[in-house]
């Protein structure tokens, strides 16, 4: 079964951007001698830009060798040197450059066909896809129609069978088949309008388009063959069984192309005149080519160069090939590029290379002539400005020669035959030379007074930059102790309550980040106002002194945190321990309160005790930490009511209480009220 066919109506072909094309070799059979011309110029550009960059260590080697410093040029007037460096540092490289560049013209100008070819050959490729997805789906639907109907008559079936073929003109004819391979109804297409025809007395048993889908039921795509029944044109078929409503298949119904309905796609998705096209089957089979290329419908192409060379490229990637086109026609060089569609066929596109490389002659030529002009305008340039600069200059030259601040003020006067343009400034020069000079001893003087300035002021500045890094210093120590004092709680000396909020957002980002579990212990001492009532406030506050050091010994890792919620209630946060750990950790913290044996005539027992809640949980994506604290405490007020001095918690949504020496027990769920403690 074809690739096509099991795939259903997906399509495979990939419209993703053309890739950088590589360059590619123009062939030596090329006629128009562009090519062959671009390349002579390009290394007769590389030959001359290394002569000058010959010429120019030379001269750099001689100017340092001369006693003088001066560079041995062909000539010493300065309108010589001038019209000799405007050739040698302008013209000559910018004419090795063009000629250069003449290559990288004719380079690009085949990259730019290259990629327009691309973009063909994806283009012709998917409309192929497309085309035949929607006449196999054609042809399902007829066959879905028929099913469903139920009445598979052969008046029934012709009505349908005009219908579709009515729809869908690219179909030469349409036919519906019994499992006998009768055909009892078709169809004909003739001056745009589908015919039906009658006692067609035709078996279709050894047709391909037949026997499969009778096999397995699927849609079926054949290759190009030539019609015998209906039509004797080359043809493609398009068929699917038709299935009586208990499963049974009744036979098929099918259509054939017109191969002719591929010229379209040059028509419509190729983007050069003189481009070509050749679509084949996947038996190598040509089911359409341009009449240019020489081949015809149903010959093969095993063995052509277009065929053979495509296999060594990438699909879609642009190649260059030579071969003669028809019987008796001369060698060509053709730029093409080849792409495999969905249902396995084939698809080219090619280009004579005569016609990429002749487009840019034109280009070449428009391109020379103003590099001519550009050159000619630039040595008349060169000349008339040689000619106008040589001599004031050097006559400006040995008059400035004589502005020095530091000598002794001798005057000059503007030499005999100077320029009338050059009085005026020879006039200016002398006065500005003794102006220079008055500037330049008030300037001394002005430096040395700024030096001593400059020096105070940085004495000044380090001294106050000393004073700054001592005031911040202090700033800094206070903040700190500042910050310290804010997060610990004055009585105890344990975390506050807002260290504690501060703390558990970081301790619940850790766990969701390393996916670990995350447990609390809410502690409140039990009958603590009674505590307060009988023994005073003082002794409250040493009872509360005391419970914190004992349990300041429950935070060992740095994660962990013990924190006075507020009044005679204490947290501890628990970073990555199970339940199992905290209730081990909060069984310790109850009996080592318990064993201070601080007296509180109040309670039941004669001494203080502590009820727990505890809770732990992993944090998930949604999960707020708001909710471990909000549970511990559900289950610490639990515990309060089952006489106190013991450790509340949740497992698996059910409630426990586990008292000293009794087994854990179940407790009832339900909303927790705090006990009151009086």
């Amino acid at each position: 079964m074809l690739p096509w066919c099991d795939k259903g109506p997906e399509l495979n072909v990939d419209m993703k951007p053309c890739k950088e094309t590589q360059l590619l070799e123009v062939p030596s059979s090329d006629t128009t001698g562009i090519g062959s011309w671009s390349i002579v110029a390009s290394e007769a550009g590389v030959l001359l830009l290394c002569l000058l960059a010959a010429y120019s260590v030379v001269l750099l080697y001689l100017c340092r060798k001369t006693i003088d410093g001066q560079l041995p040029l062909p000539s010493r007037s300065l309108r010589g040197r001038l019209l000799f460096g405007m050739g040698v540092a302008a013209i000559l490289p910018t004419l090795s450059l063009g000629m250069v560049l003449s290559e990288r013209t004719l380079d690009n100008a085949t990259r730019r066909s290259a990629v327009r070819l691309e973009q063909d050959i994806y283009s012709i490729a998917r409309s192929v896809d497309l085309f035949l997805d929607k006449h196999r789906s054609a042809i399902i639907n007829l066959a879905a129609t028929l099913e469903a109907m139920g009445q598979l008559e052969p008046r029934n079936i012709e009505r349908w069978l005009y219908l579709h073929h009515g729809n869908y003109g690219d179909f030469l004819t349409m036919l519906a088949a019994n499992s006998e391979s009768e055909v009892v109804a078709a169809t004909v297409m003739r001056q745009g309008e589908p015919q039906l025809l009658q006692d067609v007395v035709e078996r279709i048993g050894d047709r391909s388009f037949f026997q499969q889908p009778m096999m397995d039921g699927r849609p079926y795509l054949s290759n190009a063959f030539e019609g015998r029944c209906l039509v004797t044109d080359p043809i493609i078929a398009v068929s699917a069984a038709v299935h009586w409503a208990g499963g049974k298949r009744w036979g098929i119904v099918e259509g054939s192309l017109d191969l002719q309905a591929f010229a379209n796609f040059e028509k419509r998705h190729t983007s050069f005149l003189e481009a070509s096209i050749v679509i084949l089957d996947e038996s190598d089979q040509v089911i359409y080519a341009t009449p240019d290329t020489g081949l015809e419908s149903l010959q093969r192409m095993t063995g052509h160069p277009l065929l053979e060379t495509s296999q060594d490229t990438n699909d879609g990637e642009a190649f260059v090939l030579e071969y003669a086109p028809g019987s008796g026609s001369e060698l060509q060089s053709f730029m093409a590029v080849a792409m495999t569609v969905a249902n396995g066929w084939h698809v080219f596109v090619q280009l004579p290379l005569r016609s990429v490389l002749a487009d840019r002659r034109d280009e070449l030529q428009v391109i020379a002539t103003w590099f001519i002009f550009a050159i000619s305008i630039a040595t008349a340039l060169a000349l008339a400005l040689a000619s106008s600069i040589a001599v004031p200059i050097r006559q400006l030259s040995q008059a400035v020669s004589k502005l020095d601040p530091k000598s002794g003020g001798d005057s000059f006067s503007a030499p005999r035959q100077s320029p009338s343009e050059l009085l005026p400034v020879f006039q200016h020069l002398q006065e500005s030379g003794n102006r220079l000079r008055r500037s330049y001893r008030e300037l001394e003087s002005a430096f040395e007074s700024g030096e001593r300035l400059r020096a105070e002021l940085n004495q000044v500045l380090a001294s106050r930059e000393r004073e700054i890094d001592e005031r911040t210093k202090e700033l800094r120590e206070a903040n700190v102790e500042l910050e310290r004092l804010n997060a610990v709680d004055s009585l105890t000396g344990l975390s506050n309550r807002r260290r504690l909020s501060e703390f558990l957002p970081q301790v619940w980002s850790s766990a969701r980040r390393e996916n670990a579990p995350v447990s609390v212990l809410v502690i409140d001492v039990d009958h603590f106002k009674a505590f307060n009532d009988r023994y005073g406030h003082l002794a409250g506050d040493d009872c509360l002194r005391s419970i914190a050091k004992a349990l300041a010994t429950a935070a060992r890792r740095p994660l962990d945190l013990v924190a006075r919620f507020g009044g005679e209630e204490f947290v501890v946060l628990l970073f990555d321990t199970v339940l199992s750990g905290a209730l081990d950790v909060a069984e310790e913290v109850r009996r080592s309160i318990e064993e201070l044996k601080i007296p509180h005539e109040a309670s039941a027992r004669g001494f203080v005790t502590v009820s727990i809640g505890v809770y732990s949980m992993t944090p998930g994506r949604t999960a707020d930490p708001k909710r471990l604290i909000a549970t511990a405490d559900s289950a610490l007020y639990a515990a309060k009511e089952h006489n106190r001095n013991c450790i509340g918690y949740m497992e698996n949504g059910q409630l426990w209480i586990c008292s000293p020496g009794v087994p854990p027990r179940r407790a009832e769920i339900r909303d927790v009220h705090r006990v009151d403690d009086h």
